[in-house]
Order: C-alpha cells, then sequence, then structure tokens
C-alpha cells in the first residue's frame, strides 16, 4: 500500500500529467509520474516511478535539454546545422552489451548502432561492464613467418 502525500495536475492540448508524492510502506518516498495522452479513439496511460535519489540528476538533465531546446530553436532560426540524437532501446542496450561481451569492439558497435562511441561507452558503463583499449599493438608474427613467394 502506498500514500499519495502530494499531487499535481499538468494538462496541456492532447495530455496530461499527474505527479504524485508518494509513501510506501517501507517509509520510502517516491515520485509517480501518470500521463494520459487523450486522442479521439481512445485514451492511453503511461506510469513513470523515480527513485528520489536520482530525481536531482534528472532536474537537472530536464533543465540542460530545456536549454539545448532554446539554443536548438535559436539557431534554426539563423540557419546552423542540427546535431544528430540517437535514442538506444533497452533491447540494444542488451544487444551492444552482448556483442561487445562477444569481442566486438566499440567501434565496430558504433557501426551497427548508427551511435557515437561515448553512447556505447555510457551503455556499457551503466551495466558495469570494463571497457578493454581498442587499440592492441598488432603481432608482428604474422609478418615474420609468412611465406616467400618464389
Amino acid at each position: 500500500m502506498e500514500d499519495v502525500l502530494k499531487t499535481t495536475l499538468l494538462e496541456f492540448e492532447k495530455s496530461a500529467f499527474i505527479i504524485d508524492l508518494v509513501k510506501h510502506d517501507n517509509g520510502k518516498q517516491y515520485i509517480r509520474i501518470l500521463q494520459t495522452i487523450r486522442d479521439e479513439e481512445t485514451s492511453k496511460k503511461r506510469a513513470i516511478k523515480l527513485n528520489p535519489s536520482i530525481l536531482s540528476d534528472i532536474i537537472k538533465v530536464l533543465n540542460y535539454y530545456n536549454e539545448l531546446i532554446n539554443d536548438e530553436q535559436i539557431k534554426t532560426t539563423n540557419q546552423t546545422k542540427n546535431k544528430h540524437i540517437k535514442i538506444i532501446t533497452e533491447s540494444d542496450k542488451t544487444a551492444i552489451q552482448n556483442r561487445y561481451l562477444k569481442g566486438l569492439s566499440i567501434a565496430e558497435l558504433t557501426v551497427q548502432f548508427d551511435c557515437e562511441a561515448e553512447l556505447i561507452k555510457q551503455v556499457l558503463r551503466n551495466n558495469n561492464i570494463k571497457i578493454v583499449d581498442d587499440n592492441s599493438p598488432n603481432s608482428y608474427h604474422h609478418k615474420k613467418f609468412r611465406r616467400k613467394n618464389k
């Protein structure tokens, strides 16, 4: 059982957000965001639960994105170039982890998933996978024992 301590409703043209401060039976509090998307046929609901320990980080990221959006709107009026933003799904994250652990390099994964190397590294770091240096020294043995054409 959980108790709702505070509720805020944000309504927009096609969707509404109910943001609750909830206290769980074990005494811990968290944030629950319920989004209702209204369309002509049906109404869809989605819920997100956030641990308060990560709330300040999420707020920082959202504020940063808000600044980027505002800056981007200014830049598009000045006809400057856009940055390509890649969204990695959970299935992509799992595939990245599995392929990296099977021996694919980060460079190969960036080509396969069409994203930056830093994003691949972040996925691996978030799952406590140690990143090894891709620039391993080339072995000279294959040159040493090559047969000479006669």
